[in-house]
C-alpha cells in the first residue's frame, strides 16, 4: 500500500506526538517514584520506623566506641547491643528495600510484569 505524502506526514506527525506524550507521562512518573516526600506522606509508619532503626544505628556506633574503651565487661554489653542494633538495621533495611522496590513497580507497571517474568 503507498501512502500519499500528505498522509505519511500527518501519520509521523501523529506518532511523534504519541511519543512526546508517553515520555511526558514516562518523567512523571519517574519523578513521583523517586520523591521521597510522596513516599513519606504515603507511608508515614514505614517512614517513622526507618528513621528510628537509623537512630538507633547512629547512637549506637557513636556510644559503643566510647564504652569500648573503658573496659571489658562493659565492652562485651556493647558487642551484644552492636549485634542488636545490627540485627534491627538488617531487618530496617530489608523493608525499605521491599517498600522501595514495591513503590518502583507501582509506578512502572511495565516493570512488573517483566520483574515476575524473570523470577
Amino acid at each position: 500500500m503507498v501512502e500519499e505524502p500528505d498522509e505519511l506526514k500527518r501519520h509521523m506527525a501523529e506518532q511523534r506526538q504519541r511519543i512526546d506524550q508517553s515520555l511526558n507521562e514516562l518523567g512523571n512518573q519517574f519523578e513521583t517514584a523517586t520523591d521521597w516526600k510522596t513516599y513519606v506522606r504515603q507511608h508515614p509508619w514505614w517512614a517513622l520506623g526507618g528513621g528510628f532503626a537509623a537512630g538507633l544505628l547512629l547512637s549506637g556506633l557513636s556510644g559503643s566506641s566510647k564504652v569500648m574503651s573503658s573496659g571489658t565487661r562493659v565492652s562485651r554489653e556493647t558487642g551484644m547491643l552492636a549485634q542488636r542494633i545490627d540485627n534491627l538495621f538488617g531487618a530496617a533495611l530489608g523493608i525499605a528495600s521491599d517498600a522501595v522496590e514495591n513503590a518502583v513497580m507501582d509506578a512502572f507497571p511495565i516493570l512488573r510484569s517483566r520483574h515476575s517474568k524473570s523470577a
